[in-house]
């Protein structure tokens, strides 16, 4: 596996560090007043938004998905939207594909069961394609993203089932494509070299885990490791301070499967134009669908081509 930072001497600094610690609890455990607190969270150091992800993530094990299915329904659809803008770009350019020895895959926060992963090969597969991929899983939680190579996450069978999956050699092949990833455990704002000169770059419900600042380096990397040409597709989360309200109530109290406190993680929220305006024109947008407070009120999602600018 490859790390470019090692988090756990951060977490393990933090841990010693009374002052840090303490401010991190409390700022992690705060729930915020206003619109205004909640927006002024977007700029806190990416220290914190680091910590209390590795903290969260790997404390929630291999409950996260199971939730994230059961009782948010969102990351299923932002992940599907994603993979149906992908497949119109896969008919664009099958000609060319067909042709490739390899097409290399990067999801962006995945340790959290690869749902951006699974339904990105899906439809690699139905276009009889799943053979050449070579996937890479990348994600600052090193425990759950080895749980994740591994398997071990839980989805249930019947959110699956809505979106064509079925208990046959579909979900055998990508699950086998899953245990046969490369590992990379980093913060998304230092991606490796290695990953450079990528044909798919996906990155589903990630960004908000990050400051502004090191929003724009994310989609500036997400951009650099893209070959000219590349997919790249974002969804991500866009909480108003009510619906926060409601995650934080909801989760504050939250265990996993051995009956051990799981904390909140740092969130922070920008709208969909906002996220567009960091990547820049070097990204030509191909398609989107925009937080919708009736039909889509808590994500937005967005693909597109790196066009070499």
């Amino acid at each position: 596996m490859y790390k470019s930072i090692d988090i756990q001497k951060i977490v393990e600094g933090c841990g010693n560090n009374k002052v840090l610690k303490y401010d991190l609890l409390r700022l992690i455990s705060k729930q915020p007043e206003s619109q205004e607190e909640l927006n002024k969270r977007r700029v806190l150091s990416q220290l914190v938004y680091i910590i209390s992800s590795v903290w969260r993530f790997n404390a929630l094990k291999t409950i996260y998905v199971t939730n994230k299915a059961e009782q948010e329904v969102f990351p299923i659809i932002g992940n599907f939207q994603i993979s149906e803008g992908l497949r119109e770009y896969i008919e664009k350019k099958y000609s060319h594909f067909k042709k490739c020895n390899k097409i290399k895959i990067v999801d962006i926060g995945a340790a959290g069961g690869a749902l951006t992963s699974l339904y990105t090969l899906k439809i690699l597969y139905e276009h009889h394609l799943l053979q050449k991929v070579e996937l890479h899983l990348v994600d600052v939680a090193e425990d759950a993203l080895i749980a994740c190579k591994k398997l071990k996450f839980e989805i249930p069978y019947a959110v699956l089932q809505q979106h064509g999956f079925k208990k046959n050699i579909l979900l055998e092949s990508i699950l086998k494509k899953i245990k046969e990833s490369t590992l990379y455990c980093c913060d998304v704002t230092a991606l490796p070299d290695m990953l450079e000169e990528s044909d798919i770059v996906v990155s589903g419900f990630t960004h908000h885990h990050l400051n502004l600042p090191a929003k724009e380096k994310a989609c500036k990397n997400m951009l650099k490791i893209a070959k000219n040409g590349a997919f790249i597709g974002v969804a991500d989360e866009c909480l108003d301070i009510k619906q926060y309200v409601q995650w934080y109530n909801k989760h504050s109290c939250e265990i996993n499967e051995l009956g051990e406190k799981v904390p909140i993680a740092m969130e922070s929220f920008i709208q969909m134009y906002d996220h567009l305006e960091l990547f820049g024109p070097a990204l030509s947008i191909l398609g989107f669908k925009d937080k919708d407070y009736l039909h889509q009120p808590e994500h937005y999602t967005f693909w597109g081509i790196k066009n070499g600018k």
